[in-house]
């Protein structure tokens, strides 16, 4: 796998797309089948949108321009916009993750997405009032020392998240199309953030909250932040996909530690027993970022694919991936692994057998059968 390096004044991360790529960039993730990985892996290989809409044109039902030109009207009357990986005010590091969404929605003030110090904080819903003061005093001070807090509008630590950050920037990252309010008490909260802030979105307009949907936006709020604090959690707590996200895309994960004989506390506690940075004051989250600037570059993962095997070795291999992935989500490091081939044309052939519909990804780098 190449590695692009992407600078703020670089030309291939700081174009503005005409209204017809944008189309396009939609038509190709809106098609069945295609996800953040074969979308990459099909620009890779066509370089062009348009050749990869043509190049699909005979293997799938891509959707149409219409469709495309109606979800992009939608969003546009609600008052947002779309911002695709190119373009100058998408999430910097968030495109540093291998499974980056193409195409995102975002409404409010998009200046924010820009920012250099984006930090994420997530927890539980049913919250005690210590880890409510205690995010409010970190997210307040946090926000004072020029971080923007990203969140995802959830009930309990994310509101709280939210309503302490109103002022100095925040982003909720939702798991439904940007015109839904999930929970729908928060109502009042998403139109200050709209206002304020940002609310942001990979999913297709008009789309219902889903559990499904919700590690997929997880990995975003993990994804385009330096870190992420879970300020409380459980053992079973969603919010440790977040952490897990951030650990796989190499982002720091700081816990507030609880008693160990409230259930919510477990989670963190144990993830401060993993290794996660246990916080009491801010100075344990600023320090380390003491020496960050994004005026180094910053790593993108855009696959540059070259096969080195003829077509008949390359059905061979794609069978015997094929043979070693179950309807229970595989990692995609243990097939690598496995492989004993390029780490890279792994990566292709899984990114061909989603286009084929006979694989799906998943978060966390895993894979599975499509049911």
């Amino acid at each position: 796998m190449q590695m692009i390096k992407y600078e703020q004044n670089n030309n291939k991360f700081n174009k503005i797309l005409t209204e017809e790529e944008k189309i396009d960039f939609l038509r190709v993730i809106r098609t069945k089948n295609i996800g953040p990985i074969s979308f990459f892996h099909l620009l890779n290989t066509h370089k062009t949108i348009d050749k990869v809409i043509k190049f699909l044109e005979t293997k799938l039902e891509v959707k149409s321009k219409t469709y495309a030109v109606e979800e992009m009207r939608k969003i546009r009357n609600y008052g947002a916009d779309i911002i695709c990986f190119s373009e100058p005010n998408y999430p910097i590091l968030l495109r540093e993750i291998r499974d980056c969404p193409p195409v995102i929605c975002a409404k409010g003030d998009l200046g924010i997405l820009s920012r250099e110090k984006l930090f994420a904080i997530a927890g539980s819903r049913t919250c005690s009032v210590q880890s409510q003061v205690m995010t409010k005093r970190i997210t307040s001070e946090l926000g004072e020392n020029g971080y923007t807090i990203v969140s995802g509008l959830a009930r309990g630590i994310d509101t709280c998240a939210h309503q302490n950050s109103l002022n100095t920037g925040t982003i909720a990252v939702l798991a439904n199309g940007i015109d839904h309010v999930y929970p729908s008490e928060n109502k009042s909260l998403y139109e200050k953030i709209a206002i304020k802030g940002v609310i942001l979105s990979e999913v297709e307009f008009g789309t219902k909250p889903s559990a499904h949907l919700f590690p997929n936006r997880n990995r975003i709020i993990a994804g385009m932040s330096l870190g992420v604090l879970i300020a409380e959690a459980s053992v079973k707590s969603g919010s440790l996909i977040t952490s897990q996200c951030a650990l796989e895309n190499g982002r720091d994960v700081f816990a507030i530690p609880g008693c160990p004989l409230d259930p919510r506390s477990r989670g963190a506690n144990k993830l401060i027993k993993q290794g996660a940075a246990l916080v009491e004051f801010i100075h344990d989250i600023t320090n380390a970022f003491e020496d960050f600037s994004l005026k180094e570059p910053v790593e993108s993962y855009i696959p540059e694919i070259k096969y080195d095997f003829s077509e008949k070795q390359l059905s061979d291999y794609s069978e015997k991936l094929l043979d070693m992935i179950g309807f229970f989500p595989i990692s995609i490091e243990l097939l690598i692994n496995k492989m004993d081939i390029p780490i890279s044309t792994v990566r292709a052939l899984l990114a061909q057998l989603e286009i084929e519909g006979k694989i799906s990804h998943s978060w966390g780098n895993k894979v599975s059968l499509r049911r």
